[in-house]
């Protein structure tokens, strides 16, 4: 049998970021399998949806307007290196499309294109009932803002709130906001636009989305300790694999608005205290 001794080393786990607009210029692959572009010189360019070229293109390289819902438009996030471990990561929506009827992303590898996720709605869905009141009249701090409405409106908290319709000097109620509290009939949130009281016009909607979505790490069996069956808490990316995602429309309008973020936490050989056969 083995003996167990306290962790003999440990080590920060390392972060990586991709963040990407809608009108951003992307480097895509032709399939979810092909090469990486760093095989490819000078590789071509596609968006993220907005259907318009980027600026700033090098010189010889081909901008081609994104085909929407004709195929999904795959790319790379993050290139891992040798003995990476992935332990953790997330989908950060900081704004949500708008303009195509649907848009997803998923995210895995060469191997299975939704191995960390599967495919996530970026688009933001309607209030159950829209807002039918908008304040902001606390005296201390004025950039609380309080929405509400009669009846249940779907959001959560942590949800990306889109509020639109408010005119006059109500339109800086305007704008995308995280939701700080929520029930059935109100969700407050911060809008630091707001430097007075101001009072409602227009017909405020709303919309409203997950804020962050974690990935999924896959389990991943060990012979260590003579156990076949011992379940590992991170994932052996292959070495210098990408992360790769795959980016669906489902039709061909043009997008107008879009902002994502995605993360990935990992070590490098991580297993720092795991038991060995004596």
């Amino acid at each position: 049998m083995a003996v167990n001794k306290r962790a003999r080393g440990a080590q920060y786990p390392l972060i990586q970021e991709y963040v990407f607009n809608f009108n951003d210029g992307v480097a895509n692959l032709s399939s979810l399998t092909a090469a990486s572009v760093d095989n490819v010189p000078k590789s071509g360019v596609t968006d993220f949806g907005s259907k318009a070229s980027p600026v700033g293109l090098m010189s010889g390289v081909v901008y081609t307007p994104n085909g929407m819902s004709a195929a999904p438009t795959y790319f790379e996030l993050f290139s891992m290196p040798v003995n990476a471990q992935i332990i953790g990561g997330e989908l950060q929506i900081e704004a949500p499309y708008v303009g195509p009827s649907t848009v997803t992303l998923a995210i895995g590898d060469v191997n299975s294109g939704a191995l960390y996720l599967a495919a996530q709605t970026l688009k933001a869905a309607s209030w159950t009932n829209a807002p039918t009141g908008i304040t902001n009249a606390t005296a201390n701090d004025p950039t609380l803002m309080t929405i509400t409405n009669s009846t249940a409106n779907g959001v959560a908290v942590g949800n990306v709130i889109t509020i639109s319709g408010c005119t006059g000097a109500s339109a800086a109620y305007n704008g995308v906001f995280i939701a700080d509290t929520a029930s059935t009939t109100q969700v407050t949130c911060r809008n630091a636009a707001l430097t007075t009281s101001l009072t409602l016009a227009g017909t405020p909607a709303g919309t409203f989305i997950a804020g962050r979505t974690a990935l999924l790490i896959p389990a991943e069996a060990t012979n260590q300790g003579g156990y076949a069956t011992l379940v590992n808490t991170g994932y052996d990316a292959a070495a210098g694999a990408e992360v790769r995602g795959t980016l669906t429309f489902g039709d061909t309008t043009a997008a107008t608005q879009g902002r994502v973020r995605v993360r990935i936490m990992y070590t490098i050989d991580g297993r720092m205290n795991e038991v060995q056969t004596t």
